[in-house]
């Protein structure tokens, strides 16, 4: 009933059903039927492969290339040959772009030289997004972002 000259290649919902219509019955028929389909290699090749997502998609915020940009500082890490020991990240939130740079001192400095950097390969952003330490809040980073007119927005620290 399930392949063969006659067959459709049902599956085992259907092929239980269609052996109790036709007034065949033991006491694992289901059991049996879903057992011949799995090994059924007809079955497994050309069977219906779900293409709904696993959950609820999440539409992408994000419209074009270098408009978001997520900064973090990692650190206090082991020197390095030039003495440095932070590195500051940047992660462009459409393109997936990273940008690192090893620092000294995770101070205003520093993050102002890398944005600025930043800046001038790839262009003003309009979002910024980064931690609340005084490194991104303060002084020269919110005065380059009001200028520019950068929406920088803060996430809550981290505390292991």
């Amino acid at each position: 009933m399930h392949g063969g000259m006659c067959g459709s290649y049902i599956n085992r919902k259907a092929l239980t059903q269609k052996i109790l219509r036709l007034g065949v019955f033991w006491p694992s028929v289901a059991k049996d039927d879903q057992h011949h389909v799995q090994r059924c290699d007809a079955c497994q090749k050309h069977a219906s492969i779900p293409h709904q997502p696993p959950h609820e998609l999440i539409s992408m915020l994000c419209p074009v290339p270098f408009y978001k940009w997520g900064v973090d500082i990692v650190g206090d890490l082991p020197r390095t040959p030039g003495g440095k020991r932070y590195t500051i990240v940047a992660v462009d939130y459409f393109t997936k772009w990273v940008e690192v740079k090893q620092l000294n001192r995770h101070d205003q400095k520093g993050v102002y030289q890398f944005l600025k950097e930043i800046f001038t390969r790839f262009g003003v952003p309009r979002v910024l997004f980064t931690d609340n330490g005084t490194q991104f809040t303060a002084g020269k980073i919110e005065d380059m972002c009001w200028e520019l007119d950068i929406e920088h927005r803060t996430t809550s620290l981290s505390y292991p």
